[in-house]
């Protein structure tokens, strides 16, 4: 097997190198000469640094399976293609055209001009819609394999193009861009979308930055995000007479680091957050800047019971000619402290402490100083982090007050909060 790696640069493809398995090596990747040569020439990931002739298996696996659905979504989809779900490198052959990023996969040579590859555009019928709400994981996995979508995480999700003029959803084919991920309601956390839109317009009303997102209006509860990894060109040249929308390269902190995503939870003191400020304090075009966004939104995780956060949900995005590299927005930012049934372990540690009804103030102060704050600048982050997400979550719960979901978080919350104050 041979893939052929390429980005969307700028608005063009670029071909950027190529994986080739070779008896008794196994898969590696190479640079292209002419992406290694060109004057705007960036990894494409900090874990596969631009020198070395072929890296192997193991160095490259962290980041291109980390471009897969993980767990139950990665075998839902596997089996819709008819091939195994350990088989990583397949399965981004079948679905490496419309991936998290801007890196595009294909098993046939791509080039620019290849008509595979054609960017188009289908209609997708309110049935099919309401379906994908209703039936998660089956019509999202179906409509990831027809049309070569991959997105990373283990939640079902769906890439689709939600036409930014009249409203109407389109499903991405050959190398058109999708523009928003759309998150059915889980059948087993019971108000999963109002947790997530609640989290997110929390986190925007404290400062931090988020992608915007809304309740589609389907009869099952369905949650729609505008990807901040795509870009609305409306000067370029339209697709199937919709706007155009670039891709913004990113890759998350698992990739970066070169870590496996079962390695993705920090199961014993291994310095996840002082290894992610410290990527960012040698790779960002703004470290300072980074490095305090990232730990505010540590904290916000903890203030609103995320112990989901771990190494994949943090990641770094990439500008569209790739010169500046910084902390993209938070995603996925969900309560799971809400669901009694589900663990109290955190994704990451917070100083020595794993457990959310065991971290306090002290326990932030010495996490800001391990990312390379100084214990005055940790504290004042957290003193202003937390005055704003006071006032955010009374304006917040008080439009969502019928919510019983939004009113377990909100109260929860506001008792970390009170952990997070001056003794």
């Amino acid at each position: 097997m041979r893939l052929s790696i390429g980005v969307e640069f700028a608005g063009a493809y670029r071909s950027v190198g190529a994986i080739a398995t070779k008896p008794g090596i196994g898969a590696v990747f190479s640079y292209d000469k002419e992406w290694v040569e060109g004057a705007s020439c960036q990894p494409l990931s900090l874990s596969i640094p631009i020198g070395e002739a072929e890296y192997p298996d193991r160095v490259i696996r962290p980041y291109f399976e980390g471009l897969l659905p993980e767990e139950y979504s990665r075998s839902v989809v596997a089996r819709e293609l008819g091939v195994s779900s350990h088989s990583y490198l397949k399965i981004l052959a079948a679905l490496g055209d419309e991936c998290i990023g801007a890196v595009l996969v294909s098993d046939e040579g791509v080039k620019g001009d290849d008509e595979s590859l054609l960017p188009h555009y289908t209609p997708l019928d309110e049935e099919t819609f309401e379906s994908l709400a209703a039936r998660e994981y089956a019509v999202s996995s179906e409509i990831a394999a027809e049309s070569r979508l991959s997105l990373a995480g283990s939640q079902s999700k769906v890439g689709l193009y939600r036409d930014p003029v009249d409203g109407s959803w389109w499903v991405p084919r050959g190398t058109a861009p999708s523009n928003c991920i759309v998150k059915p309601n889980s059948s087993r956390f019971a108000g999963i979308v109002d947790n997530e839109l609640f989290c997110l317009d929390v986190a925007r009303a404290s400062g931090i930055s988020v992608p915007s997102a809304y309740a589609a209006p389907t009869q099952a509860p369905m949650l729609v995000v505008e990807r901040y990894d795509r870009k609305p060109c409306p000067t370029d040249a339209p697709i199937d007479g919709h706007v155009r929308f670039r891709r913004l390269h990113q890759e998350d902190f698992c990739q970066a680091l070169g870590m496996l995503g079962t390695e993705k939870y920090e199961e014993s003191r291994r310095g996840y957050a002082r290894n992610m400020a410290d990527a960012l304090r040698r790779y960002a075009s703004n470290p300072i800047e980074g490095i305090l966004r990232l730990f505010d939104l540590i904290a916000f995780n903890y203030i609103i019971g995320n112990c989901d956060a771990h190494l994949k949900n943090y990641s770094l995005v990439r500008s569209d000619d790739w010169c500046e590299l910084s902390l993209a927005p938070a995603y996925d930012l969900v309560s799971t402290a809400a669901y009694p049934e589900l663990t109290t372990a955190m994704g990451l540690y917070v100083g020595e402490k794993k457990r959310l009804e065991a971290v306090e103030r002290a326990d932030f102060i010495e996490l800001g100083h391990s990312m390379g704050l100084s214990r005055r600048a940790a504290e004042t982050r957290i003193d202003v982090l937390r005055d704003c997400v006071v006032a955010a979550l009374e304006a917040q719960a008080a439009d969502s007050a019928d919510s019983e979901i939004v009113r377990a978080i909100a109260y929860q919350s506001k008792k970390r909060i009170e952990k997070l104050a001056v003794v």
